[in-house]
């Protein structure tokens, strides 16, 4: 795959049959001034994903790519191999979208895209933004997410852009995340073993600052029986404090023994 596009959407599925067309179809009404190709990986389903997601292609050849893996490998290394994809072929950003959830919004990728563009942001190398919750069991929107409550308290107006960081409580979703392509460092992603959705932005945001846009432009499916749901809070929890320690194990060389070598050689300099 050769840089073609100039924005890839990488989507991961397994076992989505019931909601993946909703999903690509949500892809395929996006409206912009830029090229974009949505770079599906399919995670061996057993279900019909497979046969939905090849008629796609045929449908749209132009706009679609679907990868099957021969095994299943798991989702963290199937979506590892798609953002590589995703890197090879696009030439500016990555946008993200997982086969059970949505967007909402015809302009999503346009909006963000424009913001990127905007030379006010240039230090800016992923852009966020709000979304609502989907109840697959009563097809309901929970429109309560319709605003956002993550600097210092303070609700922030529909539309409105502004810088956040992790002390704000911001915390993005999968399906809202935006980000230019160079600050996707492949060979370190692959240092992680687990829950690498989860820590992608962790490092992204190593290459710089993170912008939020107040508007709802994608839907995150909770199912009564999804894998998430169905974790009690003290499952949720460890998995927490997985992801915290899988951070510190690949990062700990960096942060915690070149940080004492540069104040100790700090402090030598200054004898």
């Amino acid at each position: 795959m050769v840089r073609t596009v100039d924005v890839a959407i990488g989507m991961v599925t397994y076992n989505q049959a019931e909601f993946v067309t909703q999903a690509i179809e949500s892809v395929l009404m996006q409206r912009t001034n830029f090229t974009f190709r949505l770079i599906i990986a399919d995670d061996f389903s057993t279900d019909n994903t497979q046969e939905i997601c090849e008629n796609y292609v045929l449908k749209y050849p132009d706009k679609i790519s679907y990868f099957r893996n021969k095994e299943n490998l798991g989702f963290s290394i199937n979506g590892q191999i798609n953002y590589e994809r995703c890197y090879r072929i696009a030439t500016k950003y990555i946008a993200l979208l997982e086969g059970d959830d949505f967007w909402i919004d015809s302009l999503k990728l346009q909006k963000q895209y424009d913001l990127l563009e905007n030379r006010d942001y240039k230090e800016f190398v992923i852009c966020s933004t709000n979304y609502v919750e989907y109840f697959n069991d009563t097809k309901e929107l929970n429109n309560q997410w319709a605003y956002f409550q993550g600097i210092y308290g303070r609700e922030m107006p529909k539309g409105a852009v502004f810088e956040v960081s992790e002390s704000d409580g911001w915390k993005s979703k999968t399906a809202t995340n935006f980000f230019r392509r160079e600050a996707l460092k492949i060979k370190k992603l692959w240092k992680y073993k687990i829950m690498v959705d989860s820590i992608l932005v962790y490092e992204l945001s190593k290459q710089g600052k993170k912008l939020f846009l107040n508007d709802c432009t994608a839907a995150y499916r909770i199912q009564e029986k999804g894998a998430w749901s169905m974790k009690t809070q003290e499952e949720k929890n460890l998995i927490t404090q997985e992801i915290k320690n899988e951070i510190r194990r690949v990062n700990y060389f960096e942060e915690v023994i070149l940080k004492k070598l540069k104040k100790q050689i700090g402090r030598f300099n200054n004898i």
